[in-house]
């Protein structure tokens, strides 16, 4: 499809498959918000699918699992230690974001202020988390 990507979004076919690979978060910060994913996730629907980015910023990571996907650690991209792949099934993640990584979310300077409060307060709140047993 040719405009917007934000705009369009409902016109594509539900994915299996998306590689997101727009300019950095830092460039087009709007790309990469939790409205973005949340349109996402609602076209995927109940479908399996996976979304794979470069990016493995605490602030995209955050916004993927705000919006309901689960996530995980993504191969290196050999500039990239690591990247970020996000799935509608758990067990779609090769690596999944252990439980340590909301002690990151809590203490990361990337993701402080008012605006990223509610989707702190959903990412928290993902079904991810109680895949882990309890220590």
């Amino acid at each position: 499809f040719v405009g917007d990507f934000r705009s369009r979004i409902s016109e594509a076919p539900p994915p299996d498959t998306i590689y997101f690979d727009f300019y950095s978060p830092k460039v087009v910060p709007e790309l990469w918000s939790l409205e973005v994913f949340s349109r996402i996730r609602e076209r995927i629907g109940d479908r399996p699918a996976r979304l794979f980015t470069y990016s493995s910023a605490t602030p995209v990571r955050l916004h993927l699992l705000a919006s309901g996907f689960f996530v995980g650690r993504g191969d290196s991209t050999g500039m990239k230690s690591e990247t970020t792949v996000a799935a509608t099934r758990f067990e779609a993640l090769d690596s999944p974001l252990p439980t340590e990584w909301l002690e990151k979310l809590r203490v990361s300077d990337s993701i402080s202020g008012s605006g990223f409060d509610f989707a702190k307060a959903l990412a928290v709140r993902n079904p991810q988390w109680s895949r882990f047993p309890r220590r």
